[in-house]
């Protein structure tokens, strides 16, 4: 896969892709779960920071923004745990680009704590046509998640998470505008499932995957046949730039992740360091 150095300002611009993606489910959640799960969304500045004490995953405990649009300083890293403290929110996730400003924040976020559990490869493609034309294996397809269909999706999704308590949060996403859900069926069974949000900007980000490749399944074939499809439906749906991630990292970039989407035309931005506590 081809790895392109990008400006800060694109790497801004995939990093909020993601932002407005989470910022737009917190407001998709009706009241009642909105007091359930004691969900919290708290602006400092161009920084998001997205709160559940409820739900025990990280993904739900997220800071988002930090040092792109400006320098981060130590005074608004403070303030920013603390908001973590006062919930008393034993895992968070802050996600750290080679972009992120200032070069110490790594250091800050180490003295506090927080140290790498993990890293992802941001990926990226632009609106160009898919010139990739392998067909789909028979017995495959996609189909778009609607409402007829979404208790099945949304249990699929539950049921590889273990995460009951967020199913009712899956299914207020369903047909709501931005979103767009898809699951790959082998035999009629759903196998694999991706959404993707395309925010006003064009800006189309992918995520709430299963299984992940690499981690869940050894297999990337299926997920490899369901992006193919969300490409082609996000050109036509007007999308300009896909973002994504490469959960299952390989240093040299060798295995079948990487090749499938370098053949789809995604290209790599950079790593992406996951800290928590």
């Amino acid at each position: 896969m081809l790895t392109e150095t990008v400006s800060l300002e694109f790497a801004r611009q995939l990093e909020f892709a993601e932002l407005h993606a989470w910022w737009d489910q917190w407001e998709a959640y009706p009241t009642d779960l909105y007091q359930k799960y004691r969900f919290g969304k708290h602006k400092l500045g161009e920084v998001v920071v997205l709160t559940s004490p409820v739900i025990p995953f990280a993904h739900f405990n997220r800071v988002m923004g930090l040092g792109l649009t400006q320098p981060a300083t130590e005074k608004e890293l403070d303030e920013i745990l603390a908001v973590f403290q006062a919930e008393n929110i034993k895992r968070l996730e802050l996600h750290h680009i080679p972009h992120t400003q200032p070069p110490q924040l790594a250091d800050w976020l180490t003295t506090r704590g927080l140290r790498i559990l993990s890293g992802w490869e941001r990926i990226y493609r632009g609106n160009e046509a898919l010139v990739d034309k392998t067909e789909m294996p028979k017995g495959m397809r996609v189909e778009k998640v609607t409402y007829a269909t979404m208790e099945e999706w949304a249990g699929f999704l539950v049921a590889w998470y273990r995460l009951e308590p967020t199913k009712p949060l899956l299914l207020s996403l369903v047909e709501r505008k931005g979103w767009h859900h898809y699951a790959l069926r082998e035999n009629e069974r759903i196998v694999a499932a991706r959404s993707m949000y395309i925010h006003r900007d064009g800006m189309a980000w992918w995520g709430i995957e299963a299984p992940v490749p690499g981690f869940m399944t050894p297999r990337f074939d299926w997920d490899y046949h369901l992006c193919r499809e969300i490409v082609k439906d996000g050109l036509q749906l007007g999308a300009r730039c896909f973002v994504a991630d490469i959960e299952k990292t390989d240093a040299e970039m060798k295995h079948e992740g990487y090749r499938n989407f370098a053949a789809m035309g995604f290209k790599r931005a950079y790593f992406r360091s996951n800290y928590s506590n």
